[in-house]
C-alpha cells in the first residue's frame, strides 16, 4: 500500500517542480501590460538564450546524479568525492563560460544579431549569468529528490518562485517599458539561491575535482546532452527564425500565444508523470512486450483529457486575455491559437511511444529521433515564414508534433508491440483536427468566439460517445488515486 508519506513526498516533487513553467504564466499579464510587443519578443529570446546557457554550462550532469547517488550511496566516501567532484565541475566550467562570454559575447551577438537590437550588454550578459547561476541550482535541486529531502525543495523551490516574481513585479513597476526590470529581477533571483547553493554543498560534500571521474561522466552526459540540445531546439528555436526573419514585435505575438497555451502543458505534464510509473509497473510485473487493455486505458485517459481541455482553452483565451491584458497589439495571436493547440492532440501518442523506449532503455534512440524533428521543423519553419508570415512558423509548430510521434513510432516499433483502438487514439483527435481546420479556412478569422464555441460542443459529444464506457471508469480512477480520498 502506497504511504501517505510518500504521496505527499510525490506531490512536493511534481507540483513544485512546475513551479518554473508556473512562474511564467502568472507573470504573462504583468509583461504584456507594462512591455511592448517588441520589448516582449526581445525579453523572450533573452529568456531562451538563458535556458540554452543552462544546458550548455550544465552538460547534463544534473542527471548523472541520480544514476551514481544510489550506486554510491553505500560508500559514503565515494559519494562525497563524486557529488563534489560534480560541484566542481560546474563552478570551474560556469566561471570559465563567463569570463568568455564577458569576452567575446558582444562580438558574437553582433555578428548573429546584426541589426543590434537584441544587445549582449548588459541584457545579454545579465542572461547568461542567470543561466550558469540556474545550472547550479537545478542540479542540487536533483540532489535533493535523491536525497529524499521534500522539505528543502519545497523551500528552495519556492524562494527561488517567489524572488522571481516579487523582484520581477517590482522591476517592472520602477522600470516600465524596460528589460531591466524582468531581466534583472531573474539575475538576483539566481545569485541569491547560487549562493545558498554552493553553501549547501559545501557543508555537505567536498568542492574539488577528482579527474578519475571524468572520462565516466563525459561517457554518460554526452548523449543525453546532446539530446537536451536538440528539445532546446525544438521548443526555442522558432523565435530566433521569426527574428531573422520578421520582427521582435512578431516574436514577442508568437511567444505570448505560445505562453498561453502553457496550462495544457502543465496539466499534460502531471498527466504524463502520474501515467508513466503505472505503466511502468505493469510492464514490469506483467512481463509484457506488447499493448495490453490496462495499459491503454491510461492512454485513453490521457486523450480524454486532452480533447476536454484543448477546446476549451480555444475558446476561453479570446475571451479570457482582454479582460487582464490591455495592450491590443498582442490580440494579433488570437488566430493562431487553434493551430497551435492542435499539437497537443499528438501527446498521448507521443507519450505511449515514448515510454517503452525508456523502459526498454533504447534511450540512445532519443537523439536521432529528436535531431530529425528538429531539422524538419527548422526547415518547415524558414519556409513557412518566407510564404505565410508568422502564421508559417504556427503551421511549423503545429506539424512538428505529429511528425515527431511519427519518429518515435518508427524507432519504438520494434521493441515494442502496439495495439490499441485507433478510433480512440487517432480517429478521434484526427476528426477535431479536420474540424479546427476546416472551420479556420472557411470563417478565418470571423466569428471566432461563436466558432469555437460550436466546435467544443461538437467535439465534447463526439467524446462523450466515443468514450462513454471509459469516461465513468477514469473519473472513478481519479477519485480513487486522489491524495485526499
Amino acid at each position: 500500500m502506497i504511504s501517505r508519506k510518500f504521496l505527499s513526498s510525490s506531490i512536493i516533487y511534481s507540483g513544485i517542480g512546475s513551479l518554473p513553467l508556473a512562474s511564467s504564466f502568472i507573470l504573462l499579464p504583468f509583461y504584456t501590460n507594462y512591455l511592448s510587443t517588441s520589448d516582449y519578443g526581445l525579453l523572450a529570446l533573452y529568456l531562451s538564450i538563458s535556458l540554452l546557457v543552462q544546458i550548455l554550462v550544465n552538460f547534463a550532469l544534473d542527471t548523472t546524479i541520480g544514476i551514481h547517488y544510489f550506486e554510491f550511496r553505500d560508500d559514503q566516501a565515494k559519494l562525497r568525492s563524486f557529488i563534489g567532484t560534480i560541484a566542481g565541475l560546474l563552478l570551474v566550467v560556469g566561471l570559465l563560460f563567463a569570463l568568455l562570454s564577458a569576452g567575446i559575447g558582444n562580438i558574437f551577438f553582433s555578428k548573429i544579431f546584426p541589426n543590434n537590437d537584441l544587445k549582449f550588454y548588459p541584457y545579454g550578459f545579465l542572461a547568461v549569468l542567470t543561466g550558469i547561476f540556474n545550472s547550479y541550482f537545478k542540479t542540487y535541486i536533483n540532489l535533493l529528490i535523491n536525497q529524499e529531502r521534500p522539505a528543502r525543495y519545497f523551500w528552495m523551490n519556492i524562494t527561488i518562485f517567489a524572488l522571481t516574481i516579487i523582484l520581477t513585479l517590482a522591476g517592472l513597476y520602477f522600470y516600465p517599458h524596460s528589460l531591466i526590470g524582468p531581466l534583472g529581477a531573474r539575475f538576483v533571483a539566481g545569485l541569491l539561491i547560487f549562493v545558498a547553493t554552493i553553501f549547501f554543498f559545501k557543508t555537505e560534500f567536498d568542492i574539488s575535482i577528482k579527474v578519475s571521474f571524468l572520462k565516466g561522466l563525459f561517457v554518460f552526459c554526452l548523449p543525453v546532452f546532446l539530446y537536451f540540445i536538440i528539445a532546446w531546439i525544438l521548443s526555442f528555436a522558432d523565435r530566433f527564425i521569426i527574428k531573422a526573419y520578421m520582427e521582435a514585435s512578431d516574436v514577442g505575438i508568437y511567444d505570448f500565444i505560445v505562453k498561453c497555451t502553457l496550462i495544457i502543458d502543465f496539466v499534460l505534464n502531471g498527466l504524463s508523470s502520474a501515467i508513466t510509473p503505472k505503466v511502468y509497473k505493469i510492464l514490469k510485473e506483467m512481463k509484457l512486450n506488447e499493448s495490453t487493455v490496462e495499459m491503454n486505458r491510461y492512454f485513453n485517459g490521457f486523450t480524454i483529457v486532452t480533447l476536454f481541455m484543448v477546446p476549451l482553452l480555444v475558446l476561453i483565451i479570446p475571451v479570457v486575455i482582454p479582460l487582464i491584458v490591455t495592450r491590443k497589439d498582442y490580440y494579433a495571436g488570437f488566430p493562431f491559437v487553434g493551430i497551435l493547440c492542435l499539437g497537443f492532440l499528438a501527446r498521448a501518442l507521443h507519450l505511449m511511444y515514448l515510454i517503452p523506449i525508456y523502459y526498454f532503455k533504447k534511450t540512445a534512440r532519443l537523439p536521432v529521433i529528436l535531431f530529425l524533428s528538429a531539422t524538419l521543423q527548422i526547415g518547415f519553419t524558414i519556409m513557412g515564414i518566407k510564404e505565410f508570415g508568422l502564421m508559417g512558423a504556427v503551421w511549423a509548430n503545429f506539424l512538428s508534433r505529429p511528425i515527431q510521434v511519427l519518429f518515435l513510432f518508427l524507432f519504438s516499433r520494434n521493441i515494442f508491440q502496439f495495439r490499441f483502438n485507433k478510433s480512440k487514439l487517432i480517429y478521434l483527435p484526427l476528426f477535431y483536427i479536420i474540424l479546427n481546420l476546416f472551420c479556420y479556412f472557411i470563417f478565418r478569422n470571423e466569428h471566432l468566439v461563436f466558432v469555437s464555441l460550436c466546435q467544443l460542443i461538437i467535439v465534447y459529444a463526439a467524446v462523450v460517445v466515443v468514450f462513454r464506457k471509459e469516461i465513468p471508469v477514469f473519473v472513478g480512477e481519479v477519485k480513487r488515486s486522489s491524495y485526499f480520498s
